[in-house]
């Protein structure tokens, strides 16, 4: 079960969200404000966070900034949901290192969907070592992680 985090003012908005992506199956942290994300970040690794751009203590896109300085959550799927009237553009969201912008109100299934394809999308980059191989065709070997692996002749 992938796990969202939440973070806007509006403890109606915060419902109403949180009633969505548990209808889809997953599971859901609330936070109020920048600063309780941040605290429940250093605990609490999301699957994806949706942030609301208006915070009352630190807007959403300098919360945004500070995730992405963070080791813990700087890969991590970001969407924007704001409404009509802010002051910031889609530009400005994507620019500071969100992945996606949703204006409110917004379409509940368009959520879901949004919010699954950011999860899967993530998925395949998740950090795995590579191994390092090496081709020496003059003697006929072959090393995978200065590991030698034997090879037949045809």
């Amino acid at each position: 079960m992938n796990n969202i985090l939440i973070v806007d003012d509006d403890a109606q908005m915060l419902d109403m969200v949180e009633l969505v992506l548990k209808r889809e199956g997953f599971s859901v942290a609330r936070a109020f404000s920048a600063q309780d994300a941040l605290d429940l970040v250093e605990t609490v690794t999301p699957d994806l966070m949706l942030i609301d751009a208006m915070l009352p203590d630190l807007d959403g896109l300098a919360l945004c900034r500070r995730l992405r300085a963070l080791s813990q959550t700087a890969n991590i799927p970001i969407i924007f949901l704001t409404g009509y009237d802010a002051p910031f553009t889609v530009v400005d969201a994507l620019g500071a290192g969100g992945d996606d912008f949703i204006r409110k109100p917004f379409v509940p299934r368009e959520l879901a969907a949004r919010v699954r394809a950011h999860i899967r999308r993530a998925a395949y980059y998740v950090d795995a070592q590579v191994p390092v191989v090496r081709i020496m065709p003059e003697s006929y070997q072959v090393y995978v992680n200065d590991r030698e692996v034997l090879l037949t002749r045809v």
